[in-house]
């Protein structure tokens, strides 16, 4: 997100709408208030002092490495390479996890730093949930940068050229989508090889002429020790008349 000049403890006060260029910008009631609630929470100022030193290392390391001459507290840059070629990411994730578990949605947004030097950075920022509509998420970042243009100094004031990227709720489904139809797809053939016994190549366990051999000789074998026990009994009730 961004560092703001003022100490922790100021509230924000907003008014109803800003004029900037000739246009009136606002957003709804319920985001102003959504933004000022979160810009005024402790959990979110003491984070974003960690993460704003953090970034700030990450960009002056690559406007260093990006600019044959450097000065970043001045925002100057010579023979700087091109912008694809001098930017870098501060995407915080503590400050994503803040702004999922207690905010709204965590979107990035890219922004050019210094007007007088190319590089470029994509930063977190956390959209309040009461500002995630298409109405606020287009005004959101103008209101923003023209109502807090006083708080906002150095590497953080510019915000006239930026760009932001949000999750879209259903890519997000459909990827679900295809990972559980992926997974019951992987499933399928490993539940066969597990519950399936393979085939033997070349051997035949047994066929159906063995089979019914197998019957016949057990119905004769059960014959023969019938007619074997009865021999036996005749045998016996003979000797005894006897």
């Amino acid at each position: 997100f961004v560092k703001l000049s003022a100490a922790p403890d100021e509230d924000f006060a907003a008014p109803a709408a800003v004029v900037r260029g000739g246009r009136r910008l606002s957003t709804s009631s319920k985001c102003r208030l959504a933004l000022e609630a979160m810009l005024n929470d402790e959990r979110w100022v003491l984070l974003n002092v960690s993460y704003t030193r953090w970034c700030r290392i990450k960009a002056e390391n690559e406007m260093a490495r990006c600019c044959g001459l450097a000065d970043f507290a001045a925002g100057r840059g010579e023979n700087c390479a091109q912008d694809t070629e001098c930017f870098t990411t501060c995407h915080h994730r503590s400050m994503s996890e803040l702004c999922s578990a207690s905010f709204g949605k965590t979107c990035n947004v890219e922004r050019r730093l210094f007007e007088n030097a190319p590089l470029k950075i994509s930063e977190t920022f956390c959209l309040p949930e009461d500002c995630d509509n298409d109405s606020d998420r287009q005004d959101i970042i103008a209101w923003y940068a023209t109502l807090y243009a006083s708080r906002l100094s150095g590497w953080h004031a510019n915000w006239d050229s930026v760009e932001m990227f949000c999750p879209n709720a259903a890519v997000g489904a459909l990827l679900y989508t295809l990972l559980a139809i992926f997974l019951t797809a992987l499933a399928i053939p490993v539940a066969w090889l597990l519950f399936v016994a393979p085939a033997e190549r070349g051997r035949v366990l047994i066929n159906q002429e063995d089979m019914q051999a197998q019957d016949n000789d057990g119905t004769q074998e059960l014959r023969g020790l019938g007619s074997t026990h009865g021999d036996t009994l005749k045998s016996a009730s003979m000797g005894a008349s006897r």
